[in-house]
């Protein structure tokens, strides 16, 4: 397993523990959602990072997936994909 796929492994660990990612306050359910992307494999600078973890994310929410990693080349605007 590259150093990439330990990343993501563990970061799909900590957001699927119960505890971590999905709670109940008073009634209310809550949970969360995480979108990655990482450097440099996925974007070369900050901004181009943020904006495909901000795609990675917006897939989690839309799709209901806790935990969505950006996948895709450089500048071709794919969505992430769930892991």
């Amino acid at each position: 397993m590259d150093e990439l796929e330990q990343y993501r492994q563990r970061l799909r660990i900590a957001l699927r523990a119960e505890k971590i990612c999905v709670f109940e306050v008073d009634g209310v359910v809550c949970s969360c959602s995480a979108g990655a992307a990482f450097y440099p494999p996925d974007a070369p600078d900050f901004d181009a990072l943020f904006k495909k973890a901000d795609m990675a994310l917006y897939e989690a929410k839309t799709s209901r997936e806790r935990v969505v990693f950006y996948h895709g080349g450089p500048g071709d605007g794919a969505p992430g994909h769930t892991d």
